[in-house]
């Protein structure tokens, strides 16, 4: 059988066929062009130009959110086709959103080569620049979330896309971010080039990191403490190992000091009665600080996002018994309790908050990191064949991620002859310490083999990966790790390469894995199975028989822009909580430490009826201020605080 011969014709076929379905649209002959498109898909694979058929047709038929879907379908197969950029940009143009499409105007612009259709986008885009509707962050309707985040361009690493891409698409979605973040900063990442994505008109108020601390700092810096952890005895515990170990950095991380400064000076920059709800995302936690104490100065709703989990981290190596521990687990705790809504990149992280700290399940919500189309345009134009396997570790590796399990099935395969070491090429982007693995890779016999390339900005890590053979993702041993989600998976799947995984068995990344069917998944010590994976993927390189993936809906859910959708709809629920939170009956429980064991199931059955705060007295003066907010004042194994609390003249007028 001529294979080749069966392909010409069957190409020779699709062509005619759709050369058809172009002359039935041009002739306005709306329905034998759906009939032969409907014949087509029997048949042939999808393709862009299907779509865009049928995108077409839907105009036609005034149709115009049927023709954005069928537009946007074509766009996840072919992300650079300037046909389908163009088309959407003017359905988006005659439903009078203008941010939408000039954006997809400006996609147009940088994915064709045609100088006619060059020299009309940039009439159009000029033209648009002036149009009323072009101001993105102003308007009647647009309500305001001040986001507090210390990593932000041009501080880099893997942490700062997430807010990034958040501020640049939250206008879409009827709110205007305000961001307050760092200026000068010791922050150890830097990529200038990030500062390029910032949207132009966002509102940046910068605050230094001090680099002197005052005697006023260090006192604001113990009324933190006693506001968020609220308890003597575990402050003046943590505050005497301060002073005899005489530590530098303390908790929760080094930029406590600099969260000082924020809410010290945030009121000078910003009007907070102008705010209507506020973000925290975090690491660092300190962020957290911030936003519990501007919730209780001026009485916002605050959202709390925890792009990792604090003292169930990985990553995190506490003593339990230490106060440094129980400090941090105590500010953890209280922002749990305290925020209006939490945010998790993982359902196995927001099942552990809900676990761990009894959160009621209406108040968590997971919005996964993921990938931005705009990020993946014109790489297809740099991608270059090569005769090596290559494999590509992007993103960073400190701690317990380490390439070292990797590394010896490498060595072991080589060693045994199952690959060819002169086939392989390995490039890590930044690891903690270059020259550790360099010399390990050299013992290995690997060294040709392996190249670091240090830190590198986000689009040169997303050309190098799309350059390889297949991608790398090194989550890390340990029960802890099962519940994380690296952010560069979503980019992974977006590359369309088949993708080795260094995860727990039964992790949430191995049931991505397996949910894409995107790669392959193998515990961080299980040294010979990571030797089977690779060795599979490479004698399928050698057949050219490696996956080619397509992007599809099990992919598009991750982009950026339907995550931000995600968050606006929670801000909008938490908005409408609030408000329907403030009509309630107020109900305050007070207890002694480790008292309100019983109290849990209480509260979230009475959490619909009444506006619930839970308070743990460690001093008789934290009563008063209490009873203060309550309407109703429940004390439960506490018999000399309720003694206390009846001989205050606040009593008479409480339940």
């Amino acid at each position: 059988m001529n294979f080749t011969s069966d392909k010409d014709e069957f190409n020779q076929l699709s062509a005619q066929l759709k050369g058809k379905v172009q002359q039935h649209i041009v002739n306005n002959e709306l329905a034998e062009a759906k009939l032969i498109l409907q014949s087509i898909e029997k048949y042939i694979p999808l393709d862009a130009e299907i779509y865009s058929f049928k995108g077409i047709i839907s105009l036609y038929e005034e149709d115009k959110e049927m023709a954005i879907k069928e537009f946007k379908a074509g766009l996840a197969i072919d992300s650079g086709n300037s046909d389908l950029l163009y088309n959407l940009a003017e359905v988006y143009k005659g439903l009078n959103d203008i941010p939408n499409a000039y954006r997809y105007y400006q996609r147009a612009k940088d994915s064709t080569e045609d100088m006619e259709l060059l020299n009309e986008l940039e009439t159009i885009l000029t033209d648009l620049e002036f149009h009323p509707l072009m101001d993105t962050h102003e308007g009647p309707d647009r309500k305001k979330v001040l986001i507090i985040a210390h990593i932000f361009p041009p501080l880099g690493g893997s942490g700062v896309q997430r807010t990034l891409k958040f501020t640049k698409y939250l206008t879409e979605f009827q709110w205007k971010p305000i961001i307050v973040t760092t200026g000068d900063s010791s922050y150890p990442l830097i990529d200038q080039s990030l500062l390029s994505e910032v949207p132009e008109n966002l509102t940046i108020h910068r605050i230094n990191e001090p680099t002197n601390l005052t005697q006023t700092d260090k006192q604001e810096l113990l009324n933190v403490y006693n506001t968020v952890v609220n308890n003597k005895e575990i402050i003046d515990e943590y505050i005497s190992e301060i002073n005899t170990k005489q530590l530098s950095v303390v908790a929760p991380d080094p930029y406590i000091y600099w969260a000082v400064h924020v809410i010290r000076k945030i009121k000078n920059d910003v009007d907070m009665s102008d705010i209507d709800i506020i973000y925290t995302t975090s690491g660092p936690y300190s962020d957290h600080l911030i936003g519990y104490m501007l919730k209780k100065e001026f009485n916002k709703p605050w959202v709390a996002d925890f792009r990792d989990e604090w003292t169930n981290n990985p990553y995190a190596e506490y003593d339990p018994q230490s106060s440094r521990y129980k400090i941090e687990y105590l500010m953890e705790k209280n922002i749990t309790k305290y925020a209006d809504h939490l945010v998790t990149t993982t359902p196995l992280t927001t099942n552990n908050y809900i676990q761990n700290f009894h959160v009621n399940p209406n108040k968590i919500s997971t919005i996964t990191n993921g990938y931005d189309e705009d990020d993946f345009n014109g790489l297809i134009h740099l991608q270059q064949t090569s005769n090596k396997f290559s494999i590509f570790h992007n993103g960073l590796l400190y701690s317990i991620r380490t390439p070292i399990t990797f590394l010896k099935a490498i060595h072991n395969l080589v060693s045994r002859g199952l690959i060819n070491k002169e086939h392989l090429h390995i490039g890590f982007s930044w690891t903690e310490n270059d020259e550790l693995w360099r010399k390990y890779a050299n013992d290995l016999g690997l060294i040709d083999q392996i190249e670091f390339y240090g830190y590198l900005s986000h689009q040169e890590s997303l050309n190098k990966a799309l350059a390889s053979t297949a991608l790398l993702l090194i989550v890390g041993p340990g029960e802890k790790n099962k519940s994380m989600y690296p952010g560069k998976i979503f980019e992974y799947f977006r590359l369309n390469k088949p993708i080795i995984s260094l995860s727990p068995i039964n992790s949430g990344v191995e049931a991505l894995l397996t949910e894409t069917g995107r790669g392959k998944n193998a515990d961080f010590n299980d040294i010979a199975e990571i030797e089977r994976i690779i060795e599979d993927f490479y004698k399928r390189w050698l057949r050219e028989e490696l996956p080619k993936f397509k992007l599809d809906e099990t992919i598009v859910k991750f982009e950026r822009r339907e995550l931000t959708k995600n968050l606006a709809s929670t801000f909008e629920k938490v908005l409408d909580s609030v408000q329907q939170t403030n009509t309630k009956t107020r109900l305050a429980f007070f207890s002694i430490k480790d008292g309100d064991k019983f109290l849990h199931d209480i509260i979230d059955h009475l959490s619909s009826l009444y506006n619930i705060r839970k308070f743990i007295i460690t001093d008789v003066s934290q009563i008063e201020p209490a009873m203060e907010w309550a309407d109703i004042c429940w004390f439960e194994w506490c018999d000399k605080l309720i003694v206390h609390a009846s001989n205050l003249s606040i009593a008479r007028s409480k339940k």
